[in-house]
């Protein structure tokens, strides 16, 4: 495998995580643990918080609510996103 020590492309990879973010939409816990795991793998902390909301995106994707007394299971995700109560039309296919 080459190397091209000239086209500088771990400066290029820096600049990828170099952006502001505002980490004051975040929990200070949130902030505080993806700063904390960000040093000790020596990477940027936007890098974690990546990794972290694929992880949870990804098992609440796969979350049901059921409906007390019946057998009608609504996906998480829905939950989250439109806040309309149980029967309402959410889904398509009702």
């Amino acid at each position: 495998m080459a190397t091209h020590h000239g086209n500088g492309l771990a400066e290029k990879l820096r600049k990828c995580w170099d952006c502001e973010f505002n980490w004051d939409l975040l929990p200070e816990n949130v902030k505080e643990g993806c700063v904390g795991v960000a040093s000790l793998l020596s990477v940027p902390p936007l890098a974690i918080l990546v990794g972290v909301q694929g992880v949870l995106s990804f098992a609440i994707a796969h979350a049901e609510v059921q409906v007390p007394n019946t057998m009608w299971r609504e996906p998480g995700l829905l939950w989250l996103a439109i806040g309309m109560p149980t029967g309402t039309g959410k889904l398509i296919y009702h």
